[in-house]
């Protein structure tokens, strides 16, 4: 009777470690998987950021405008509401 105690012992203790070996070892495939996508979306943002930032430069903007036929007009018109539009007769 009293080796059955030790017995019972080791065989629960061997399962429960197997049980938890296979736990941490599925975990740690899921921890390495989510960091590998952390690290493709972190690297997909830095690309992204980098296309806006080359997007938004006023040179950018100037040379865009100067290509699609637009000029620099240094002539400034000053439409205020004290110009006539049309007289009366």
């Amino acid at each position: 009777m009293f080796y059955f105690i030790p017995l019972f012992l080791m065989v629960v203790l061997g399962v429960a470690q197997i049980y938890f070996s296979t736990q941490l070892a599925t975990k740690g495939k899921k921890i390495t998987t989510l960091e590998k996508e952390t690290q493709i979306l972190e690297e997909e943002n830095k690309n992204l950021k980098s296309e806006i930032a080359s997007f938004g430069g006023l040179n950018k903007l100037l040379s865009l405008a100067a290509e699609k036929g637009f000029t620099k007009d240094f002539q400034i018109i000053n439409l205020s509401s004290k110009v006539p539009v049309a007289l009366n007769p």
